[in-house]
């Protein structure tokens, strides 16, 4: 698998280049320590100075001021290169965990359409019960864990929680890690 290469940049020419740099340090090191532990992942995360100049082949993450309603994740450019937007804000550094999110589900999902099949989910009476057959999930890597309660901290920069390919197990196993944190149970 060759090395694929993630560049961090902003757009909205308001976050500071200290905790871009930072932050894009951080993600590189959830990727290339954390990451790589569960998924078959290769690639590096960098800092680019300018949104403007993105290397040929690497697939930035933007940071944008505001996204369109319902948007949100990552895209193909018009030359299928995977890329993502995230709502960045000088006020406020949650902006973090978002470029974490989004950076690990392209990396593990770069086309958007990796299927994983397990038993189907039912609902009964407001609980989520295991259903009858088996159902062709969507990979998304950070979706079950993505709230704010379930992120780590890599060198001061708080980073999205993720799962591992055992959340998909058809049964739950005493002891298994199913997100990286531990905070998904089964």
């Amino acid at each position: 698998m060759s090395l694929m290469q993630v560049g961090l940049a902003d757009k909205t020419g308001e976050i500071d280049a200290g905790l871009l740099q930072a932050t894009a340090a951080a993600l590189n090191i959830q990727v290339t320590r954390d990451l790589t532990q569960f998924w078959n992942v290769q690639a590096s995360v960098s800092y680019l100075p300018s949104p403007k100049k993105i290397p040929a082949g690497v697939w930035p993450v933007f940071l944008v001021k505001e996204l369109p309603p319902g948007e949100g994740g990552f895209h193909m450019d018009k030359h299928n290169q995977p890329y993502a937007e995230v709502i960045g804000s000088a006020t406020s550094s949650e902006w973090t965990i978002d470029a974490s999110h989004e950076t690990l589900e392209m990396l593990v999902d770069p086309y958007g359409n990796r299927l994983q099949n397990s038993t189907s989910i039912e609902i009964e009476n407001g609980k989520i019960e295991d259903g009858t057959g088996e159902f062709a999930y969507l990979v998304e890597a950070c979706d079950p864990c993505e709230a704010d309660k379930y992120a780590y901290a890599i060198q001061g920069i708080e980073v999205s929680d993720f799962l591992t390919p055992h959340f998909y197990d058809p049964v739950e196993t005493p002891g298994t890690r199913y997100s990286f944190t531990g905070a998904i149970k089964a």
